[in-house]
C-alpha cells in the first residue's frame, strides 16, 4: 500500500533526504516549507506551508489527507533565535 506523507520543513537538510527516501520506496510524498522548491525528485509534490497558518495547514491537510505527518519545521538559525523568541514558543 503507497502511503502518503505530509513533511513540513522540507526544505531543510533533513526533509530533504526525507523526501528522497520516501519517494524511493515508492510512497506519496508532500513536501513543504517557507522556501523556493528545493531540489527534490520530480515525483514529489512541492508545496508552500506557512505551519505558523493554522488555516493553510488545515488546507493542505484536508487536501491530500496523508497518512503521516513529518513536522520538521522549526527556526534553527542560533542568531534568528535570539532577534525573535517568540517563535519558538509553542
Amino acid at each position: 500500500m503507497r502511503r502518503t506523507h505530509l513533511i513540513t520543513g522540507a526544505d531543510g537538510q533533513d526533509g530533504r533526504l526525507l523526501c528522497r527516501l520516501l519517494a524511493a520506496r515508492g510512497d506519496v510524498v508532500v513536501a513543504t516549507g517557507l522556501t523556493a522548491s528545493p531540489s527534490l525528485p520530480a515525483e514529489v509534490l512541492w508545496q508552500h506551508l506557512d505551519i505558523t497558518d493554522a488555516l493553510a495547514v488545515r488546507a493542505a491537510l484536508a487536501e491530500h489527507r496523508p497518512h503521516v505527518v513529518h513536522n520538521l519545521a522549526a527556526l534553527s538559525s542560533v542568531g534568528a533565535s535570539w532577534q525573535e523568541p517568540a517563535r519558538l514558543r509553542g
